[in-house]
């Protein structure tokens, strides 16, 4: 499955974590099944979700396009730096961390 595809079956099943800071937090706690970072993600923040991918032995992976090309792939009408796409079977649905 292409990253596309597997970035659109996330948001279309509502497993996707939008998000910098809720990406992470879900991270931390082993809650994800991979992150996805758009090309243009600034280096702190790509250092962080890399050394915490490491730590919790979850997939980072490299998205191609912009982080607006990303946001337009998840059908948000903003920019997208990071997404975390949920486990199977985990309780928690799409949410932002714009959204607090």
């Amino acid at each position: 499955m292409t990253l596309e595809k597997e970035i659109k079956k996330a948001v279309e099943t509502k497993k996707v974590l939008i998000g910098t800071e809720s990406t992470l937090k879900a991270l931390k706690a082993g809650e994800l099944h991979s992150v996805i970072i758009a090309s243009n993600c600034p280096d702190n923040i790509k250092s962080d979700i890399e050394h915490y991918g490491k730590l919790s032995e979850i997939a980072v992976k490299q998205f191609e396009g912009n982080s607006a090309d990303l946001g337009a792939l998840c059908v948000k009408p903003f920019k997208i730096a990071v997404i975390g796409i949920l486990r199977e079977g985990s309780p928690q649905k799409t949410r932002t961390s714009e959204a607090k």
